[in-house]
């Protein structure tokens, strides 16, 4: 039995060091601090406090315990956690930093993981989760952590399913496996409390709504330049960076929550762009934030299946979609983030809509205009810029019907924000009997 001096001891170890960061204030609540199992304290620590003022749980890694082993009563307590956060409809965070299970355990401890694995795919899509990476995560937890909506990893920390091919932060995070790679623990922390400001506390909320800071000069050269465009000035929190060549955030507009998508004008769409624009889009649903694409792009260069799993998620949405064709929009690109998809689509009154690519239309509709030229390029090109500017006008797929309205640059935002202001609030509820789409 635990004496009384012992219950009330609390050594300041790594683990609660690092609830500290996440807790505002530092002040928290710890939770089961003498749960054990056959006498060894488990090697996690678990909380309750505030972040940015609104309840949150949490639970700590402690490697100064065995290591920080996974065994009976660290899954349990977790799993309490858990539990304790779904009853109460508010996020949880969760501190990573352990070598692995309890060995001595045998199959009670993949007992102990699956039982973990449960609870977090309960809690997705139900309230806001979030994993930080701060040591070691390895094997089956190393997919625990992965699984949330919000993965954090420190640049030194050590990501690996198998031991042989550990993966600091910055490849984690290139390789798409986590959302963010920060440089020190200070600045993941940060992150997760930026996370959580732009998040609803359940899937039942409302979204998110912050103080308007100010609004950039406007910019679609690049697809970061263009998603600083339509957020407010510092409210950014980029994920998946240097994951594909788009830009997939969340940020506020004129002080409200939004996923905010941009494709990069210059850069073909791929695999890893699909994938993280799908993500997105399902974090946003699943919580009901409005999502806002825009898009220019050059060519798609992916699978045809993982642009289906993109057009699908984006589809099946039915959290405000709001599409900004900044520049190209051809064929599969335009179907695919906006058409029927989209509740509402804007162009710039730059931009190319057409159903097929100006060059692609140059060489397969007009070649004959192609024949006996000496200059088959220039002659190619300046075909191309005449359906760019005639077929493509986005004037005329106004005239049609295919947007909503066509503006100029500078004022792209605004009417980005009136749309945001009437659809913010979107609930739409299918009514064909369906348990989940295939895609």
């Amino acid at each position: 039995m635990i004496s009384k001096e012992e219950y009330y001891s609390r050594a300041q170890t790594p683990a609660r060091e690092r609830l500290a960061m996440l807790f505002d204030g530092g002040a928290y609540t710890e939770l089961f601090p003498a749960f054990s199992e056959d006498g060894r304290s488990s090697a996690v620590v678990a909380a309750h406090g505030l972040v940015n003022g609104s309840a949150v749980y949490a639970f700590s890694q402690d490697s100064t315990v065995l290591s920080g082993a996974v065994d009976e009563a660290h899954a349990r307590k977790i799993a309490k956690v858990y539990d304790l956060a779904m009853q109460n409809g508010v996020p949880v965070v969760g501190v990573y930093d352990s070598h692995g299970a309890y060995l001595d355990d045998g199959a009670a401890a993949l007992a102990a993981y699956s039982l973990i694995m449960s609870k977090v795919t309960d809690a997705s899509g139900l309230i806001p989760t979030v994993s930080v990476i701060c040591g070691i995560c390895s094997g089956i937890m190393a997919s625990v952590a992965c699984g949330a909506d919000l993965s954090v990893q420190c640049a030194d920390s050590s990501l690996y399913f198998d031991p042989a091919s550990p993966l600091d932060g910055k490849a984690a995070a290139e390789s798409g496996i986590v959302s963010i790679c920060a440089g020190d623990e200070t600045a993941a922390f940060e992150n997760v409390r930026d996370y959580l400001a732009l998040m609803p506390e359940n899937n039942l909320g409302v979204p998110a709504g912050g103080e308007f800071s100010g609004d950039e000069a406007a910019d679609f050269s690049t697809a970061e330049k263009a998603a600083m465009t339509i957020a407010d000035t510092g409210s950014l929190l980029e994920l998946y960076k240097g994951y594909g060549s788009s830009v997939a955030a969340l940020g506020f507009v004129r002080g409200m929550g939004a996923g905010i998508k941009a494709t990069d004008p210059k850069a073909p769409l791929s695999d890893a762009d699909m994938e993280k624009t799908a993500h997105l889009v399902r974090l946003c649903d699943a919580y009901s934030i409005p999502v806002i694409s825009i898009v220019d792009v050059p060519c798609v260069k992916c699978a045809p299946r993982t642009l289906m799993t993109m057009s699908g998620a984006y589809a099946a949405a039915t959290s405000a979609k709001i599409t900004l064709i900044s520049g190209k929009a051809a064929g599969s690109v335009f179907s695919a983030f906006a058409g029927a998809s989209a509740d509402v689509t804007i162009a710039l009154d730059t931009a190319v809509i057409a159903p097929l690519d100006p060059m692609t239309a140059a060489e397969f509709l007009y070649h004959d205009r192609l024949q006996g030229v000496s200059d088959t390029k220039a002659a190619r090109e300046a075909i191309a810029a005449e359906y760019a500017a005639n077929e493509g006008s986005p004037f005329l797929a106004a005239q049609k019907g295919a947007v909503a309205d066509v503006t100029q640059a500078a004022y792209a935002k605004q009417l980005i924000a009136d749309e945001l202001s009437v659809c913010a609030g979107k609930r739409l509820v299918r009514t064909l009997p369906k348990k989940h789409s295939l895609i």
